[in-house]
């Protein structure tokens, strides 16, 4: 990725300021970049890392993990075969041994020049953590816009939540967002002005959406158990409360009532799951509904399987599956919770309240039965900040413009902040 004599080389070369990143007298080394998400599992942020792990040159950085919980991911493997390491820590409900944990995984494998959290609400947590262990550059990542839902919880959450943003406040030095909703729900509706704050889309990989998957569409079909002629709703997402899947059914259902030919592909997994198989069955949607657990080929059910996708989540921050479904050209029905910046194909998406019932749910979607199914269409998203080679570009300058400001005290316009900068690894500061 990118020229290697980059601003992150020359800036190193001629400040001659002592930094972690600073090793041979003629280029700086690889900076160390560790993340923090909670597993490596087939999921939308981890979708987007692996890409980025792909993407950036590895002479540049260096990209390491840290898991909570046990349980081992299918991303793993991926990581690991390009050189990352990877640790974990049962201990997440406790802070203390968590960070014993994180901390003794940073002594063998760092030093760390940068903390890259993806842990939601716990993000202040992580931040408090790596300012006590010494790491200069400490970013809090908000996937998600959950302002809705966190209105209404119980108190005590609500407490834990202010605590978190306080943490962040006070420890992060840099913050992203995938959408101006996500930089509300963790930073605050005042972050247009904290010049910490950035919004940084993720991408997604368009090169099956440009060449087409080239498949028999009613063999593959067929595969799955659809049938010949099948109205085929899809979703795509973790079984969770927020993807609202039990609304999805109840839709499901009221469309079946009237005709025999719509059926539904959810793929995914999650603590919802079992729950999810139970209610389909209590539905008596068992020869309606097809449960398939995350796989590698959700391009190609886009492309030859789905005529419809159908996404009625509570709370959103940036859902890469719609964007996927919009390059794949099918229409798509969201719920208003879906940021706008979701829309990226013209005339690709609608937007649905829902205060609407099941009922006008299912009215909504009828009409789609008879839509013609457009072609494949990535074209509006490639070289945008939606296109992964521009996001992982674009997170690429991000770490090093964040290095050159905080370690060398120098902007991405060349002036000098060094003295703007001082200070001890464990107070927070303000980067411009």
């Amino acid at each position: 990725m990118g020229s290697k004599d980059s601003l992150l080389d020359s800036v190193a070369i001629e400040s001659g300021i002592e930094c972690s990143s600073v090793i041979t007298a003629d280029r700086a080394r690889a900076l160390r970049v560790l993340h923090l998400v909670g597993d490596l599992s087939r999921g939308g942020i981890e979708t987007w890392l692996m890409h980025v792990l792909g993407q950036f040159d590895r002479s540049l950085f260096q990209l390491d993990f840290f898991l909570r919980g046990m349980e081992k991911g299918e991303y793993e493997k991926v990581a690991e075969a390009v050189g990352s390491k990877i640790g974990r820590s049962s201990h997440f409900l406790h802070p203390l041994k968590f960070e014993a944990d994180l901390r003794a995984f940073m002594l063998e494998h760092g030093p760390y020049d940068i903390v890259h959290s993806h842990f939601a609400e716990y993000n202040g947590l992580i931040m408090w953590i790596a300012s006590r262990c010494g790491v200069r550059i400490r970013i809090s990542h908000s996937h998600n816009d959950t302002r809705a839902v966190d209105s209404t919880a119980p108190l005590y959450r609500r407490a834990y939540l202010s605590l978190g943003k306080r943490l962040v406040k006070s420890y992060a030095t840099h913050c992203l967002a995938v959408s101006e909703g996500a930089a509300s729900s963790q930073f605050g509706a005042s972050w247009p002005s904290d010049p910490r704050v950035q919004i940084l889309y993720c991408g997604i990989d368009l090169s099956h959406f440009v060449t087409g998957e080239n498949a028999d569409q009613r063999q593959v079909r067929r595969n799955l158990g659809f049938h010949d002629g099948a109205f085929i709703l899809g979703h795509v997402g973790r079984f969770a409360a927020q993807k609202n899947h039990a609304f999805l059914l109840r839709v499901v259902a009221l469309l079946a009532r009237e005709d025999p030919s719509v059926q539904l592909l959810m793929v995914g997994t999650g603590p919802l799951l079992e729950e999810i198989r139970s209610l389909v069955v209590q539905m008596g949607l068992e020869s309606r509904v097809v449960l398939l657990e995350p796989r590698s080929d959700i391009p190609l059910l886009m492309l030859e399987v789905m005529d419809l996708f159908v996404f009625p989540s509570l709370h959103e921050g940036l859902p890469l599956v719609v964007l996927e479904a919009q390059a794949a050209g099918l229409p798509c029905v969201a719920s208003e919770a879906t940021p706008k910046q979701a829309s990226v194909v013209p005339g690709g998406i609608e937007f649905l309240s829902l205060q609407l019932s099941a009922e006008e749910w299912a009215e909504k979607l009828r009409k789609y039965k008879d839509v013609v199914r457009q072609r494949p269409n990535a074209s509006p998203l490639l070289g945008s900040p939606f296109d992964i080679t521009v996001s992982a570009a674009r997170l690429a300058e991000f770490y090093a413009a964040a290095h050159n400001s905080v370690c060398l005290g120098i902007d991405s316009d060349g002036t000098d902040r060094t003295r703007s900068v001082a200070g001890d690894a464990t107070s927070p500061r303000r980067i411009a």
